[in-house]
């Protein structure tokens, strides 16, 4: 008797799955993948690496990071391009200001890359930047 009991409990348990899955249970999942689909870049450009001196080392410390941007177009690639300078600059100026101690916090990398989005999206409107990637981080 409890063994039809865990049978006749199984297959409600899998009718009811069926049926929610029929009825566009997974179309929160479809959502997400097309919105991650969308969120994907065209372009990526890539700044290179951006060296130098963390804060209050006296020249002591070396840090090296690689920084890609992603945009929605070939001529916002070539605009970034084009700036490469200006944008290494901000973004030297931008790791600068921080000491080594503060560099190495776990919340240190989502901040510096906020702060460096904002500050790319002061000098370019016109591009929009949802992210960048730091696929190099180097300390020495």
């Amino acid at each position: 008797m409890k063994h039809l009991l865990n049978i006749r409990l199984l297959i409600l348990l899998l009718s009811f799955g069926f049926v929610f899955t029929a009825c566009g249970g997974g179309e929160e999942e479809k959502a997400e993948e097309e919105a991650a689909a969308e969120v994907k870049p065209k372009v990526i450009y890539d700044l290179g690496e951006v060296v130098f001196n963390p804060t209050g080392t006296m020249g002591k410390k070396l840090m090296m990071v690689g920084i890609a941007i992603p945009v929605d177009t070939e001529e916002q690639k070539k605009e970034l391009e084009e700036s490469s300078i200006v944008i290494k600059d901000l973004v030297l100026r931008t790791f600068s200001k921080y000491s080594f101690a503060e560099i190495n916090e776990p919340w240190f990398r989502d901040s510096v890359k906020s702060e460096i989005i904002r500050e790319i999206q002061v000098a370019y409107p016109e591009i929009p930047i949802a992210t960048i990637y730091i696929p190099k981080w180097v300390i020495q």
